[in-house]
Parts: C-alpha cells; sequence; structure tokens
C-alpha cells in the first residue's frame, strides 16, 4: 500500500502532527486499501485527523481519523461510504467539510490547481 501523510495546518494547531503507526497501517490495509493520504495530529488524550482512502475495488472513501483516548485513530475506519471519483467527493460536502480534505484530494489529484471550488485550504 502507497501511504502518503501530508501535513496540514488546521483548528486543531494545539496538537502535535503525527503519523499512523504500522498496527494502524497494516490494519487500513486488511480492509482492501492500496493507496492512503491523510493528515494526524495528536493531543494529550485525543486525536484528529481526516484521510482519504483508494480501495482495490477503484472507489474513494473519506474516514475521520478523531478520536478520544478510549481508542485510537483507526477503529472506526470502516469504508463504508464510496465515492466513484474524487470530483464527486468535491460535490458531496459544504466548504467547511471540504477544508480539512483539500489537502488530501490535492495530494491525490496530483494537481495543485485542483482547487477550482472556492474553498480556503
Amino acid at each position: 500500500m502507497n501511504v502518503h501523510c501530508i501535513n496540514f495546518v488546521s483548528e486543531y494547531n494545539h496538537s502535535d502532527d503525527s503519523e499512523l503507526n504500522d498496527r494502524e497501517i497494516d490494519f487500513i490495509e486488511s480492509l482492501g486499501v492500496v493507496e492512503l493520504w491523510y493528515w494526524y495530529k495528536q493531543g494529550d488524550y485525543e486525536g484528529s485527523g481526516n484521510a482519504l482512502a483508494l480501495g482495490d475495488n477503484g472507489l474513494y472513501y473519506v474516514e475521520s481519523l478523531s478520536h478520544c483516548s478510549c481508542y485510537g485513530p483507526v477503529e472506526n475506519f470502516q469504508l463504508t461510504d464510496p465515492y466513484p471519483s474524487l470530483e464527486a467527493i468535491l460535490n458531496s460536502g459544504s466548504a467547511d467539510y471540504l477544508s480539512n480534505i483539500m489537502p488530501l484530494l490535492k495530494a491525490a489529484s496530483g494537481s495543485e490547481g485542483f482547487n477550482d471550488h472556492g474553498i480556503d485550504i
């Protein structure tokens, strides 16, 4: 699986940039993910982040990596809401929602000019 950790400045700046560990990456790969783009920040007792996953079925999934101290960032990673394309993700949410995943969409598209939807990132 190809994994891309994206540094992202967000409202969660009180937390430190962090990377998923090998166990978490292995779990995601066991779900059939072939490529993963994510940002993740971990604080004292919680974490915040988002992930964009490309499944072995060719579909994309957006997952939250946010959690409290009771569990980790991948315990709710389920690949339940598929999107046929990156453009479908862009057309699916509010500007506030998309602002947290736009860096992932840009990285996945390989295009700096991907953001033509007026979303501040």
